[in-house]
């Protein structure tokens, strides 16, 4: 019995020793990981959900503040119309554009009457000579495309949807954001714009260099469990992995045989 439990004493120093140092491996070699998960991490679900849905709420707002409706009729070339409910516009998705500085907004229009759905995307970037600003609020100018290959689409001006007016001029693309939401979303644009050099409280900072997150990958790695939401990408990382599911196997194997004379 005593030598018995001096095998699984021997077996859980020797195991968790593996993943230590395969663990501070990991951290040293951080960046030739990816991280196919980034977008749901906590710490910035909750920033990624408010400003959607603020967003999505403002587009709506403005859209009923310019044409006192919430409804609009559209005809293209084929006499087809297409009638859009404000209620029907949905955010998609966002997505940071890392190059720019900008974000792309993927939005869902929905035809009400023939219950089809097309895209649009609002690009907002956080350049400030893009923003017209008077008093609380701040009017940030967007660069609206489209992005669906159904002939409906073509015959809507598309920008009219979300065309506001500023005062005594009218923004032909843009959006009222007010101060507060253009905050957190440049804070969101430049958190995540995968250069933590810049921005030490870039996502992409919390994610590199992070030994416990690396832990946790050498844990799930000599267990052979490989649950890919982090990914070698270089050579020298993926020998690394192989390694140490290879160690994790033999030493399994070892404490098995042991248990077994023992």
């Amino acid at each position: 019995m005593k030598i018995y439990k001096k095998i699984i004493i021997k077996f859980i120093i020797f195991y968790f020793f593996i993943v230590i140092f395969f663990a501070v491996l990991y951290t040293y070699f951080s960046n030739d990981f990816y991280y196919s998960f980034s977008n749901k991490e906590i710490i910035f679900d909750k920033n990624y959900s408010y400003i959607e849905n603020y967003l999505e709420n403002s587009i709506k707002s403005n859209f009923r503040n310019y044409y006192n409706s919430n409804y609009l009729v559209f005809f293209n070339n084929c006499s087809e119309d297409f009638l859009f409910d404000v209620n029907d516009l949905k955010i998609k998705e966002t997505r940071i554009n890392n190059k720019y500085l900008e974000s792309d907004i993927f939005i869902v229009l929905k035809n009400s009457r023939n219950n089809l759905e097309y895209n649009a995307v609002i690009t907002l970037k956080i350049l400030e000579e893009l923003s017209i600003k008077h008093e609380d609020n701040i009017y940030k100018q967007c660069k609206i495309s489209t992005k669906s290959s159904n002939k409906i689409l073509d015959g809507l001006d598309i920008e009219k949807i979300f065309r506001v007016k500023c005062l005594d001029k009218v923004l032909d693309v843009g959006i009222i954001i007010d101060e507060k939401i253009n905050e957190k979303f440049n804070q969101y644009i430049i958190n995540n714009d995968g250069n933590p050099s810049l921005n030490k409280n870039s996502f992409f900072y919390y994610i590199k260099f992070n030994f416990p997150r690396m832990f946790y990958l050498s844990m799930v790695t000599i267990t052979t469990l490989g649950f890919g939401d982090i990914v070698p990408l270089t050579n020298t990382t993926r020998m690394l992995i192989g390694l140490e599911s290879t160690i994790g196997v033999i030493i399994l194997g070892w404490f098995a045989n042991k248990s077994l004379k023992g």
